[in-house]
């Protein structure tokens, strides 16, 4: 017999399916090769070779307090950190790949409105999945010793609103 997931598991496990079906194939702008539930940097990524686009997420340190609404209903947040790495030949590669990353990323995390991508509920898990920072990238920014192209990386956080007890 499994053990059930909490309501935590199942929104993390979600945002993980969710960012490894980011391909072309399902309408996305990008192909994801890689998604990890861990924090790794750009130098991290190349030292073990791992496919770009290249996509690690995990929960933001501290958590907002929860809401305490009418009947004992307790309305818990799940802030996730999501970092993309992608790798371009000149600099116009690297803006387009880190562009379109940052859009299939939103897609599949709080979903479009025709529901062919992204599942805002994380499976049921969750009532709503937001953004609640924007991207911040180094996609202008050349790289050192490499003024047509290389490496570009971006973050961005999503919060996922739950009630622990519905799962």
């Amino acid at each position: 017999m499994t053990t059930p997931l909490t309501a935590r598991e199942g929104i993390l496990l979600n945002f993980e399916e969710s960012f490894l079906g980011i391909k072309l194939s399902g309408g996305y702008l990008s192909d994801v090769r890689t998604v990890e539930l861990e924090w790794k940097t750009y130098d991290e990524v190349i030292g073990q070779n791992l496919p770009m686009p290249y996509i690690c997420f995990f929960p933001t340190k501290g958590k907002p307090p929860p809401e305490y609404q009418p009947f004992g209903i307790r309305r818990e947040f799940l802030d996730v950190t999501v970092v993309g790495h992608v790798q371009g030949e000149k600099q116009k590669d690297k803006i387009r790949a880190v562009s379109a990353l940052e859009q299939d990323i939103h897609d599949a995390a709080v979903g479009i409105g025709d529901g062919t991508r992204g599942d805002p509920t994380r499976g049921g898990y969750a009532v709503d999945t937001i953004k609640i920072t924007g991207e911040e990238t180094d996609e202008g920014v050349p790289d050192i010793g490499d003024q047509l192209g290389g490496s570009s990386t971006m973050v961005m956080t999503f919060r996922a609103i739950y009630f622990p007890g519905d799962c």
